[in-house]
């Protein structure tokens, strides 16, 4: 799944905010109608766009998202099992803030990977690579990234090679140049399957090198 933003920015009114829902309804109020999904593939992947921390030094941004650590429940209660974490919230409290969600994740059962981390899990025997790039500075400029991680799962033995990036522009339902030549850069070297978030719509397909 693309971006999920557990807890809320200090700004915005807390009686609408997840954490008010959190506190009314639980954990599970919020997979319930896609729990059942979750449950029967065999591996659910988010992008964690937030951070899961106590630190209060807030980064100079228009949004900043945190929330406490047991709200990693929230994924793990719905069997979610691996987090992307490239991208432009994981860091919204600063170092630590990455730092804590990584650890608060890890605690709860649910894999972490992004930027320079990959993760290579069994899934059913099977060994699957995730790999998470943040695209939105850079842009053409993580070719070498794309290319050093999936190196990496592969020499861990990887046989599914996932790469997740974050990227494109926001309500663009059209992805772009550096999108195309990211993802056919990272199907070349050899990942079975790319996937993408950010745009908050939902963006084309292709299918390339079958």
């Amino acid at each position: 799944t693309g971006d999920c933003t557990l807890g809320t920015d200090e700004s915005f009114n807390y009686s609408t905010s997840l954490n008010a829902y959190y506190e009314s309804h639980g954990a599970d109020y919020f997979f319930q109608h896609v729990r059942s999904v979750f449950k029967k593939d065999d591996l659910s992947i988010v992008n964690m766009e937030g951070t899961l921390t106590d630190e209060t030094a807030r980064e100079a941004k228009t949004f900043a998202f945190k929330a406490p650590a047991e709200y990693a429940s929230i994924l793990s209660g719905s069997s979610i099992e691996a987090a992307n974490l490239a991208n432009n919230h994981s860091h919204d409290y600063g170092d630590q803030s990455y730092e804590d969600t990584i650890q608060y994740l890890e605690a709860a059962g649910i894999t972490t990977f992004g930027y320079d981390r990959t993760a290579v899990m069994d899934v059913k025997g099977i060994k699957v690579g995730l790999i998470g790039i943040y695209e939105l500075k850079d842009g053409i400029g993580r070719q070498q990234q794309v290319i050093d991680t999936i190196q990496e799962v592969k020499n861990q033995g990887a046989q599914v090679i996932i790469v997740s990036f974050h990227w494109g522009t926001e309500k663009s339902n059209i992805p772009d140049d550096a999108q195309k030549t990211l993802a056919h850069l990272a199907i070349d070297q050899g990942a079975d399957l790319v996937v993408g978030h950010h745009p908050h719509v939902l963006q084309g397909i292709e299918k390339y090198q079958g």
